[in-house]
């Protein structure tokens, strides 16, 4: 059981988002009244929480002093816009979404530009599509060649690659590299 400090409804009318102080955001179905996702990104207490008009980010902020933003659907890590020296208690998006507003106990109000976040989401949600394919490419490159530095070489010079589909494969390639080493006894 928690207890609720705010709500605010998606412009489906449908979902609602709430926020209590088991630090916890949470998405929910009025339909049903399930559950849909849970953001525990928090560190405390949270206050306030909107939806953006699109309906496809969450504003989250608290006793912790953050604003988080959120993507209901996908990346649980959000953005964290920090600079509040107090706990946040209020939030509202400009009704063209490209505002965000924060009202808190340091005495301020803090307008932020939403459109910065907005390209980072839309990267994010980009890199996570390519991901699956990157981590196949990386796992069959290590098949073959067996060796990081032959693997990253080949990586930057197939030119059948772009940017961000090189860049999601160098990633993975990271990501097999600190796996290898974790269970390697730190030794690769």
């Amino acid at each position: 059981m928690y207890t609720i400090i705010a709500i605010a409804f998606h412009s489906d009318g449908i979902n609602l988002v709430s926020v209590s102080i088991d630090n916890t955001v949470r998405v929910c179905d009025t339909k049903t009244g399930k559950c849909l996702r849970v953001f525990d990104g928090h560190t405390d207490a949270v206050y306030g929480v909107a939806f953006h008009p699109d309906g496809r980010r969450v504003a989250s902020a608290g006793r912790d002093r953050g604003i988080l933003v959120w993507d209901p659907e996908g990346d649980p890590e959000g953005v964290r816009l920090p600079g509040h020296t107090s706990y946040v208690w209020s939030l509202a998006f400009s009704p063209d979404g490209k505002s965000l507003v924060s009202g808190s106990g340091d005495h301020t109000i803090r307008l932020w530009d939403t459109e910065p976040l907005r390209e980072r989401y839309l990267a994010r949600r980009a890199a996570e599509s390519l991901r699956p394919d990157a981590e196949r490419l990386v796992d069959r490159l290590f098949r073959e060649m067996n060796n990081a530095d032959l693997v990253a070489a080949a990586l930057r010079a197939d030119r059948s690659l772009g940017e961000p589909q090189r860049d999601a494969a160098l990633r993975a390639m990271l990501k097999q590299i600190t796996n290898l080493f974790d269970q390697d006894n730190h030794r690769y």
